[in-house]
This record gives structure tokens, sequence and C-alpha cells, in this order.
């Protein structure tokens, strides 16, 4: 990730099935953990940052997001559906 940001949001996270991602999957428990780095090595919490994997996909989701340099994303995935075995994160930097 570029250091030219100054803020980013954690605009979309779906999650899948098969390698290929073709399979989308609704989820129905488990949490999402989002953090950040501005240099690599320390990861710190964000906004928003610890939901429920069922909550993204709802319209009045808070969004994780943050303010200041991020040059990496972590996302920890936990008790997610056995099902699941990808996932794609959509992060929009500013």
């Amino acid at each position: 990730m570029s250091e030219d940001f100054t803020e980013f949001e954690l605009a979309s996270i779906h999650f899948y099935s098969n390698s290929e991602f073709k399979n989308k999957v609704t989820v129905t428990s488990g949490t999402v953990d989002v953090m950040a780095s501005p240099d690599h090595i320390a990861f710190f919490s964000v906004n928003n940052g610890l939901f429920n994997a069922a909550d993204a996909d709802t319209s009045d989701w808070q969004r994780p997001n943050a303010y200041g340099l991020m040059v990496r994303a972590r996302l920890t995935l936990a008790n997610i559906a056995v099902s699941v075995t990808h996932f794609k994160a959509l992060i929009w930097r500013k």
C-alpha cells in the first residue's frame, strides 16, 4: 500500500467456498477484526474494526476506518462458517 494516503475504510468483504471466488457464501456467525499498520511491523486497532461478519451484508454496517498513515492492513477471521475457505476485502484509501 502506498504511503500517500491519510485515511482508509474497509469498503466491502465477501466470503467464498472455493478458490475461484465463484461460490459466494452468506455467513451467519463469526467475527472479523481489522487492524492497520503504519510501518509493516506494528498493527493498531481501527474504528469499528471488530465486527460480526454477518453485518457486512447489511445496509447499516459501520465500516472499519482510520485516519493516519497506513501501509498495510490485517484482517483476522474468527468462528466463520466451515464452508468459507476464501474471502475478498476491498479497502479504500483517500
